[in-house]
């Protein structure tokens, strides 16, 4: 009896030993990532391509766009959902003023000083020898000696009725006044487009008129555009005015007025068919040929090339903001109208498709939800609970722009980044906000946003756990393996003894049976 009780203790002993080493074991295993499923459903694009045009969500506009580049982007995304040739570099025509503004509000202090007028800013108009320019000036009424003409009087004048000669009068006056004053504005225009992120974009002339050299995209005249309309509210202040009144000069005693050269927004003329309500700006661009320049200082002028329109628009319906930057619609006299010949100025038309098409197709929708959650983690020695959520770590709900008829699931991919696939609960616990990995919204292979994945609520360590960790930690003391091996030693010692014993009494009864038969 006294033997089999050893043996129960020392099996009991060896046991537990062997429970305790394979539970650390369980602890300290890992698995890779949560959410490859995930990752593989939600892997399709919302971009449609067909060669140089890209669609958002692959519902494009119904209808003819004749324009040779277009940029449309919603502005309150900075989303774009439209792309036709937007890296192509083209004649950018007077949207080069755009750039001419902005350099202009960032240089002058005061817009009500008043500009120095030079002969050198209308030089350029008279020479023959150069027919893309000759008689270009556009003077908006300036004349030559007026001396009341402010910074503010050229910005209006160069903005609305697209001013050849108060572009040059504004470069001249911040390039320095002197006679490299035009080279110098050039490099801050040029300055400006690159720091802009402007890659295919040269300018050569503030006004825009057709140099060999003088070149953007339509993609990089948002990028400039887009600055200046968010950092400078008096730019689109001035491209959404219909009128403005010029100070009085040696011609003009009274003053005069300048008009606004985007038809889009010119409600004044009953029998205007461009007007749409919805266009808040921006500049127009323009023109009826140009001649080629075969080597310095040579042009074609034998073969003219054919006109071009460009225009650059924002509007604004219901909370819903875009901007559209087209370049190279193919030229028409407005006077055909008139002729009784039906009108085609394609820019315009191109515009109020894409305006009408950009507010009847998208809608705003819910991309990710702080109060959902991503995935889970098995839990490990958690009092009371073995599997915790994961939500992404955001102040609110992140929305994005989608066509209405477009699955919301087949328009991202959520890139999850989770290490593990189950945790161990610390001896003090797991508190919440405790962070396991990251998510990574992906729209039309275009990072929305990385958000980290989080708990919301905290877990305590179970009472076995902590039982178990004291164990643990009587294993780690230097003394538990000796002990171990001197009570093995003592338990196998008894064992012998115990045997020993139990041998002795059985021969020494024998023998004392054995006495007694002989004694009878």
């Amino acid at each position: 009896m006294i033997m089999k009780k050893n043996i129960i203790v020392f099996s009991t002993i060896f046991l537990t030993i062997a429970v305790l080493f394979s539970g650390q074991a369980g602890f300290m295993a890992f698995s890779e990532t949560l959410g490859d499923e995930n990752n593989d459903e939600n892997s399709s694009t919302v971009a449609a391509s067909n060669d140089d045009i890209t669609v958002l969500g692959g519902i494009p506009p119904a209808g003819t766009l004749h324009s040779e580049g277009i940029f449309v982007v919603n502005a309150n995304t900075g989303i774009p959902i439209y792309a036709k040739n937007e890296h192509e570099r083209l004649p950018p025509a007077s949207t080069t003023k755009i750039m001419t503004a902005l350099i202009v509000l960032e240089k002058v202090a005061d817009l009500d000083e008043i500009v120095a007028i030079s002969s050198l800013c209308a030089d350029e108009f008279w020479n023959k020898d150069v027919p893309n320019k000759y008689l270009e000036g556009n003077a908006a009424g300036i004349m030559p000696n007026q001396t009341n003409l402010t910074y503010r009087d050229c910005l209006y004048a160069l903005l609305l009725s697209s001013s050849n000669y108060a572009a040059n009068i504004l470069a001249f006056n911040v390039g320095g006044k002197g006679g490299d004053a035009f080279d110098v504005f050039m490099k801050m225009m040029n300055d400006k487009a690159m720091e802009l992120g402007c890659q295919n974009t040269n300018f050569t002339n503030p006004h825009g008129l057709y140099e060999t050299r003088n070149y953007s995209t339509a993609y990089d005249m948002y990028l400039i555009t887009q600055f200046v309309y968010e950092r400078y509210p008096l730019f689109s202040e001035i491209c959404a005015t219909q009128i403005y009144q010029m100070p009085e000069n040696s011609e003009e005693p009274y003053g005069y007025p300048v008009t606004n050269t985007n038809m889009m927004i010119n409600s004044r003329s009953s029998d205007n068919p461009y007007y749409y309500e919805p266009v808040r700006g921006i500049k127009t661009g323009s023109m009826p040929e140009y001649y080629l320049e075969t080597s310095p200082g040579v042009f074609d002028t034998a073969n003219p090339v054919p006109g071009f329109t460009n225009l650059v628009s924002s509007a604004s319906r219901n909370s819903f903001n875009y901007i559209i930057v087209s370049f190279g619609a193919p030229w028409h006299l407005r006077s055909q109208r008139l002729e009784g010949e039906e009108a085609h100025h394609y820019t315009y038309a191109d515009h109020e498709l894409l305006f009408k098409w950009a507010f009847n197709t998208f809608d705003y929708q819910m991309a990710l939800s702080k109060n959902e959650p991503i995935g889970s983690i098995k839990v490990l020695d958690g009092q009371g609970i073995d599997e915790i959520k994961l939500y992404p770590q955001m102040d609110k709900d992140y929305w994005t722009l989608l066509p209405k008829e477009l699955d919301m699931r087949s328009a991202f991919q959520y890139k999850i980044d989770v290490g593990v696939t189950e945790v161990t609960v610390p001896a003090d616990g797991l508190p919440a906000g405790t962070v396991f990995g990251s998510i990574e919204l992906v729209f039309a292979n275009n990072t929305l946003g990385k958000w980290q994945l989080v708990t919301i609520e905290s877990v305590e360590r179970s009472q076995v756990a902590e039982t178990r960790e004291k164990f643990e930690g009587i294993l780690d003391q230097w003394w538990f393996k000796p002990t171990i091996v001197l009570l093995a030693v003592m338990i196998i010692a008894l064992i012998v003894l115990n045997f020993v014993r139990k041998n002795r009494f059985e021969s020494v009864s024998k023998k004392k049976h054995h006495n007694r038969r002989i004694r009878r």
